[in-house]
């Protein structure tokens, strides 16, 4: 009897589970194309011009509407999350959109590169604005952008971030191009990609030490920004970070900050004085902005008067590894020693220190890495040690003085190009426990015409080679048994 009326039940449960599919399905117009609560795509002859889209559609997908020429009007739902892709790219009769607080994130381009749409009306408060990943050709498109507590965001020139915002997400206020001062509450642990991108009128601006991240180009092209103070708690700049913020003559570097991506300050070229809170230890181990390094003028530290004026480094015992560009284009350094403490030296740490001429390494190291000595044109010698297995691509391309290079036998790889261009080196003992040399590694060494390898004939035809990893010059490998082909 139970089981009779459990069949029942179960039965009249799939009905009316099945009933309300097809009533919710239903609700749907024909002319819109739909993925369970997502839609794909429209009907281009039915499609209204005043366009209503349901309630229970959760996604815009992406180019859903996309050359959609004659839509004049989108009501959207306060049931749509998300607003792909382009969704409404080529909808050029579109002039103005509203956007309900159910929207947490508008998908680049959603309206287009260069949409039409001059008026966007926001629904929610300018706190639940920040935190909404957006389309910033959106935000730069508009002309005039409401919310319920504020008139028109795109005419402010101050603005306070509300206290119990998290996150500024990416491109809330990019080119707000009116916007000369910001405050930023120490709520906000994240400031997101292009949150302030191309605020062109941006003089100012304070980072508090709750946030963690300011990412990529979130004040890129803030072309006035004149003064950038970033607090002690902040732990990564982001890459093109600060690009093109050419007002920014210093900067002032905490010593919470870890990591300084590729081009943060790129085409900032009148940084010249950067201030670094922290001691040369920390510096070595923080991986860096190579275009930083590079303009500055002066790099002061807490233990260091001026890092760009230094002659003789010795770096710091207990330091375990030296960032990536930590003393790129030191142009005075010209001796260099390093502990064994040091398990790592990061891409690109002492290219182009086009003085250096002497580099000491106390073991420990185990990777000479990428491009790591690559331009420094007066190394003529090079020990190394014998705890390094691998020489990294570039490492010591354009060393145009060096002359001879001691390679251990705890070496298995020379990666590519990693002696190009060194036009002085004319003899080059490779050992056996070499297994692989990459394309170009020698290439352009035009005093090196003989390259002796340290096995025989049968190891060095069971070594990996490159594509023309002599590249013209080199006529003959001697091995221990007799001379042997290139190849």
């Amino acid at each position: 009897m139970n089981t009779k009326r459990t069949t029942i039940i179960a039965c009249l449960c799939a009905a009316g589970l099945l009933l309300s599919a097809q009533v919710f399905a239903q609700d749907f117009p024909a002319y819109l194309k739909m993925d369970g609560t997502k839609i794909t795509g429209y009907d281009k002859t039915a499609l209204p011009a005043n366009l209503v889209i349901p309630d229970g559609v959760t996604k815009i997908g992406d180019w859903a509407f996309r050359g959609c020429k004659s839509l004049a009007n989108v009501t959207i739902p306060n049931s749509v999350t998300e607003i792909g892709t382009s969704a409404f790219e080529g909808c050029d009769s579109l002039t103005s959109v509203s956007i309900p607080t159910s929207v947490k994130k508008i998908d680049a381009s959603a309206f287009g590169v260069r949409s039409n749409i001059k008026t966007v009306q926001y629904k929610g408060t300018l706190a639940q604005w920040c935190q909404i990943d957006n389309d910033g050709f959106l935000v730069e498109n508009a002309k005039t952008i409401t919310m319920s507590d504020m008139a028109d965001l795109k005419a402010m020139t101050a603005l306070t971030i509300p206290k119990g915002v998290t996150k500024i997400a990416h491109a809330a206020f990019s080119n707000c191009e009116k916007l000369m001062k910001v405050k930023i509450p120490n709520t906000v642990t994240e400031i997101g990609n292009g949150a302030f991108f191309n605020c062109a009128s941006l003089v100012s601006v304070t980072i508090p030490a709750s946030v963690k991240n300011i990412r990529e180009g979130a004040f890129a092209g803030c072309e006035r920004l004149a003064s950038v103070k970033i607090s002690d708690g902040v732990t990564e700049i982001g890459e093109r970070a600060f690009c093109e913020c050419k007002s920014l003559a210093s900067i002032s570097i905490p010593a919470s900050v870890t990591k300084i991506d590729s081009r943060a300050f790129d085409d900032c070229d009148n940084i010249k004085t950067v201030q670094y809170n922290g001691t040369l230890a920390q510096w070595c181990q923080m991986d860096n902005d190579g275009v930083l390094v590079k303009n500055a003028k002066t790099i002061i530290m807490s233990d260091v008067a001026d890092l760009k004026a230094m002659t003789a480094l010795a770096i710091p015992n207990g330091v375990t590894r030296i960032g990536s560009y930590a003393f790129f284009e030191c142009t005075s350094l010209a001796t260099v020693s390093i502990p064994a403490s040091v398990k790592s030296i990061e891409e690109g740490a002492f290219a182009r220190c086009e003085e250096l001429v002497s580099v000491t390494i106390h073991g420990g190291v185990t990777k000479i890495s990428y491009g790591t000595f690559a331009g420094c044109t007066s190394l003529a010698n090079m020990d190394i040690p014998a705890s390094v297995t691998e020489i990294g691509d570039w490492a010591f391309r354009g060393c145009i003085s060096l002359e001879s290079v001691s390679i251990p036998t705890s070496v298995t790889k020379i990666g590519n190009r990693t002696f190009y261009d060194c036009t002085s080196l004319a003899k080059m003992e490779i050992p056996a426990s070499v297994t692989e040399i990459g394309e170009d590694a020698f290439a352009y060494c035009s005093q090196l015409e003989e390259v002796k390898y340290l096995g025989t004939k049968a190891q060095w035809r069971n070594v990996t080679k490159g594509d023309e990893w002599y590249k013209i010059f080199a006529k003959k490998v001697v091995c221990k048994d007799g001379e042997a082909d290139l190849d």
